[in-house]
C-alpha cells in the first residue's frame, strides 16, 4: 500500500527513496497451509489491484483511535495484520484497523531478523544475520 500512488503497488528498493530508510524486519514459523492460505490471499489482492487505495482516512482514524474499515483500502500495518490474521498466523487482540506497526509483532512468535539501513541489506552489506533478500521489485 502507498499513499502517494494510491494502491497496492510493488516497490523498486533501487530508487534514491530508500538510500536512508531503516526497516525492521522479523521472521516467524508458519505451516505449509497457512503460507499457502498468505501467497493465495495476497495473490487474489494482486490480481484486483486496480481496486485497492490507500486507506489514508483509516490512518487519520487509527490516530484517535477509532475503527474505520473501507472496503478495497488498506493502510500498512492494517494489510499485515489483515494477512496474518486471516491466514490465522496471528491473533490481535483489535481489528486490524486499530493495529500500528510496532504492535505487529505481538499477535505472533516473531524473531528478530534485522534492524538497520534497507540499502545495506539490499546490497548485502553489513548483514549480521541469516536474512535472505534478493531485493528486486518488492
Amino acid at each position: 500500500m502507498h499513499p502517494f500512488i494510491g494502491g497496492f503497488v510493488k516497490k523498486n528498493m533501487h530508487g534514491n527513496i530508500f538510500n536512508q530508510t531503516r526497516c525492521t524486519i522479523y521472521s516467524c514459523s508458519v505451516t505449509s497451509d497457512q503460507l499457502q492460505r498468505m501467497e493465495y490471499f495476497i495473490k487474489e489482492i494482486e490480481a484486483k489491484k486496480h481496486l485497492y487505495r490507500y486507506n489514508l482516512l483509516g490512518l487519520f482514524a487509527l490516530i484517535l483511535n477509532k475503527r474505520m474499515n473501507r472496503k478495497y483500502s488498506f493502510f500498512c500495518s492494517q494489510f499485515v495484520a489483515t494477512v496474518l490474521q486471516e491466514c490465522e498466523i496471528a491473533n490481535f487482540k483489535k481489528p486490524p484497523s486499530l493495529i500500528r506497526s510496532n504492535e505487529l509483532i505481538e499477535g505472533a512468535n516473531f524473531q528478530l531478523l534485522y534492524q538497520g539501513n534497507l540499502e545495506k541489506i539490499c546490497r548485502g552489506i553489513d548483514v549480521k544475520t541469516n536474512v535472505d533478500m534478493a531485493c528486486m521489485n518488492i
